[in-house]
């Protein structure tokens, strides 16, 4: 009995210790009593017209009396191509023999991974397709290992619209009930966008003239984001005084003018454009 007792004492210690690797992200699918693990980066972003190469800094933890003797890298190419998200088969990219930094160019990974038979470019790609690296540990003694970690690369642009915008808008003041009444135009101004985060920013006045000169009253402050090219409000963030949620869309343009347009509950509507000065 006292045997007994100590063989599932350690085999409830020894199962812990593997699951509690797997919750961290460096588990391996192998419940052999000699094991290795991998570290590896989780997340990471492919910025537009800056990223030109990928790079991994792969640690590998073994445990006594074992030998890792390569490292499989793999890759995958989830993109959305018309309109549907797509992706590559899972491909091999490289072997390396030893942990360290592992690079690879984007342009290698964007021909080993074709999607539907076409191999891409980051023109063809869309904001939040990714790139999903797994990876393999082969052991010396023939074991193959799949470690938890994964890469996980989302495509994205780098943003750069803050500062101070002139504005010229026109709309439709609310009814109180969602609906419009009479249109206002044109009110012009100035607004200032903060940076908070990447592709984040603080708009002193969302409004865009409308509170301030056509109700006299505060202009309301609020979020958007800038991805690629494309805005948007900030959910809950882009909310007024009263707690009057806004709906924000619009464009960068390539001259770096804005437009957008804007709604609110009240029935407030604008459509502006704003000019950088």
């Amino acid at each position: 009995m006292k045997n007994l007792n100590i063989k599932v004492l350690l085999i409830l210690i020894s199962g812990f210790l593997f699951f509690g690797c797997e919750d961290q992200g460096e588990g391996v699918f192998d419940t052999g009593e000699l094991t290795a693990n991998l570290s590896a980066p989780s997340t990471g972003a492919y910025l537009r017209g800056e990223t030109s190469e990928f790079t991994m800094e792969l640690s590998v933890s073994e445990n006594p009396g074992v030998s890792v003797d390569e490292i499989i890298i793999y890759g995958q190419l989830n993109a959305t191509v018309d309109d549907e998200l797509t992706s590559s088969e899972v491909v091999e990219l490289s072997r390396q023999s030893s942990e360290g930094e592992f690079v690879i160019s984007a342009s290698e990974v964007f021909s080993s991974l074709p999607v539907n038979g076409v191999v891409l470019s980051e023109d063809d790609l869309a904001p939040g397709d990714q790139f999903i690296f797994t990876y393999e540990l082969v052991l010396s003694d023939g074991r193959v290992l799949t470690p938890a970690a994964t890469y996980a690369v989302t495509f994205t642009c780098p943003s750069d619209i803050a500062g101070t915008y002139s504005f010229v808008s026109t709309g439709f003041f609310g009814d109180g009930a969602g609906g419009q009444t009479s249109p206002y135009g044109e009110f012009t101004g100035e607004v200032v966008l903060t940076e908070d985060a990447s592709g984040i920013y603080t708009v002193d006045d969302m409004s865009f003239g409308l509170y301030d000169q056509g109700y006299g009253d505060t202009s309301p402050s609020g979020q958007i984001e800038e991805v690629c090219g494309s805005i948007s409000d900030r959910g809950s963030t882009s909310t007024d005084q009263y707690g009057d949620p806004f709906t924000i869309s619009g464009v960068l343009n390539d001259d770096g003018t804005i437009e957008l347009t804007w709604s609110n509950t009240w029935g407030d509507t604008g459509t502006v454009v704003l000019t950088p000065q």
